[in-house]
């Protein structure tokens, strides 16, 4: 799954977000079974997110459980983050 979220960002499909003044993009933290992918408030960009995920259903044979998959916002207006959630049928979390 990292592999695929780095050629993601590595070809400028998503883009992560930006730490600190540096060079430095975070677009993923993964640890055992979980992982928490950083994009744009983009709706475009969350839906590539959504299409790598189930890419990575369909190679690898697992399963993500996105009832339990959820998106977020920081900075960003919750009834908008809460209306993405319901496109892409996950939770919404504040």
């Amino acid at each position: 799954m990292s592999l695929m979220i780095n050629k993601a960002v590595n070809t400028r499909m998503i883009e992560g977000v930006q730490i600190g003044g540096d060079d430095l993009v975070m677009s993923h933290i993964q640890y055992a079974d979980d992982m928490i992918i950083f994009s744009k408030a983009d709706l475009g960009e969350i839906e590539i997110i959504f299409d790598i995920l189930y890419c990575f259903q369909f190679i690898s044979g697992l399963k993500i459980n996105f009832f339990k998959s959820s998106i977020s916002g920081c900075g960003v207006d919750n009834g908008l983050v809460e209306r993405w959630a319901e496109e892409l049928n996950c939770s919404f979390e504040k």
